[in-house]
């Protein structure tokens, strides 16, 4: 496994087999292709595109995703004994996956979420705000302490979610009483 301390990357990149620790991708666009036998430890990524790939054997840690394309990726693929620990500003990232994941110190900031699915899923205290949820599917997650404010388009069954000292706004929270059979006129 070759290893990249703190270097800068741009354009196309081949993901196998490497050790990258406080690195720099910067408008790097991977498509369709397999992450393989790769670490990614505290990497910034500004303004990449990642999307549909792959991801064998590899583990991404404390990083930082800046406005960034990342569509239809399985991120509980990801090796995470230890969490998974990722920050997202900005980004566009609709059909995410996150399935028997701890997500708890990542944030989702101003992020579209759209048709993303969430399943048994630790995000206790996990930041989704300003975030676009349209689509999105929470089931038996821990989502308590968990801040939605000024999230939009979200809707889920708090009966099957512990949203316990969740944050919402009052013109969005109306939204969940919905499995209620409530009406608001």
């Amino acid at each position: 496994m070759s290893e990249y301390p703190k270097q800068t990357f741009a354009g196309h990149i081949d993901l196998k087999d490497n050790e990258y620790e406080e690195c720099i991708f910067e408008k790097c666009n991977i498509n369709e292709e397999d992450i393989k036998n790769c670490v990614f430890t505290n990497c910034t990524f500004n303004n990449c595109e990642i999307s549909n790939v792959k991801i064998i054997n590899s583990k991404i840690t404390d990083s930082t995703f800046n406005k960034c394309k990342l569509i239809g990726i399985e991120w509980s693929k990801f090796e995470c004994r230890f969490g998974f620990a990722n920050k997202f500003n900005q980004c566009y990232m609709p059909y995410s996956v996150f399935v028997e994941i701890d997500i708890v110190k990542s944030n989702f900031i101003e992020c579209n979420l759209t048709e993303s699915y969430f399943e048994y899923v630790k995000a206790k205290g996990v930041s989704f705000s300003k975030s676009e949820l349209k689509g999105v599917q929470f089931l038996k997650c821990n989502l308590s302490d968990c801040d939605f404010v000024e999230a939009k388009n979200y809707f889920f069954d708090i009966r099957e979610n512990n949203c316990k000292n969740a944050k919402f706004t009052k013109e969005e929270v109306v939204y969940l009483l919905k499995t209620f059979g409530i009406k608001m006129e």
